[in-house]
């Protein structure tokens, strides 16, 4: 019932599409002038029949671009590689026997998930944001103004996302450091993953202290960082959360230790292969151990 009925609010309340096709890009249809540095393809699945899944399409990608207007996702530097990527969106009705944690009123979800690809003078660079938005009717509202209303609380969401990691991706060094020692964390694990992509080695000493932050998967993306970046100087801080009593801790320590390589990592490798060591602790340093000696071993070396 609730299809039918969205279906049929649908279709007089999305406004026509002003822009050429679906999937423009951002900037009120204006594609010569913003058409040309972000553009993305919408995909979506609905219960909808097809006129209103079609016409939901369009004001998705219309109310995206309005969302993401304030964000300027437009190319600013001369070399950089414009926007392009995927809109996706799902609609999802909710039984009345069914709950949502976020809202046990809730007649539907929206999903919204959105992936930019670009490049800039560090390489390849990418904007990922996802949310769902659980909404109750209100009095009088329809269907229709129910499910605009959901997608209009996603995009809401969604623009906060981007915003924080274009902060990031435009930060200079300075600025970088800066948000690596702020407390706000989900800015942090942006930057984190930042500092890998410029491989920024200045600013590893704020990485590695990370490793002690209070949020279990801030500490994991410090370590893989560290680890992908070979960094020699945690190899102590790393070899203390090798003895961590949480034990996904230790297996992250324990990739960053095979990823990091040299003789002091893979001499702590090596002890806890023969140490008194639990299940799956030994045969995960074992692995990483080898992995890292055959990363410096001579081409040809068996």
């Amino acid at each position: 019932m609730l299809a039918l009925g969205l279906g049929l609010s649908l279709v007089g309340l999305v406004p026509a599409c002003e822009s050429k096709t679906t999937g423009d890009g951002l900037g009120g249809g204006d594609a010569t002038k913003s058409g040309d540095t972000v553009r993305w393809t919408v995909r979506g699945a609905s219960p909808l029949p097809d006129d209103a899944h079609e016409a939901l399409k369009r004001w998705v990608d219309n109310a995206a671009r309005a969302a993401l207007a304030e964000s300027a996702l437009e190319v600013r530097e001369h070399g950089d590689v414009a926007w392009r990527g995927e809109l996706l969106f799902e609609v999802v009705p909710v039984p009345e026997s069914a709950a949502v944690p976020e809202d046990g009123n809730a007649r539907l979800v929206m999903h919204l998930s959105l992936r930019l690809d670009g490049a800039d003078a560090y390489g390849p660079r990418r904007v990922i944001a996802e949310t769902w938005s659980g909404v109750a009717a209100q009095d009088d509202e329809r269907d229709g103004q129910l499910l605009m209303r959901a997608a209009s609380i996603g995009f809401e969401h969604l623009s906060r996302q981007v915003a924080r990691q274009l902060r990031v991706l435009r930060a200079d060094e300075a600025g970088l450091a800066a948000i690596l020692s702020a407390p706000e964390v989900d800015l942090l694990r942006w930057a984190m993953h930042e500092v890998r992509r410029r491989d920024a080695r200045p600013l590893l000493g704020l990485v590695r202290a990370a490793l002690m932050h209070p949020e279990r998967d801030i500490a994991f993306i410090a370590m893989a960082v560290l680890g992908q970046m070979g960094d020699a100087d945690s190899v102590a801080a790393l070899s203390d959360m090798c003895t961590s009593a949480d034990g996904e801790k230790v297996l992250h320590a324990i990739d960053a230790l095979g990823s990091i390589g040299g003789a002091e990592a893979e001499e702590l490798l090596r002890q806890m292969t023969v140490a008194e060591v639990p299940e799956p602790f030994r045969s995960h340093a074992r692995e990483a151990y080898e992995r890292a000696r055959r990363r410096r071993a001579p081409p040809g070396s068996p």
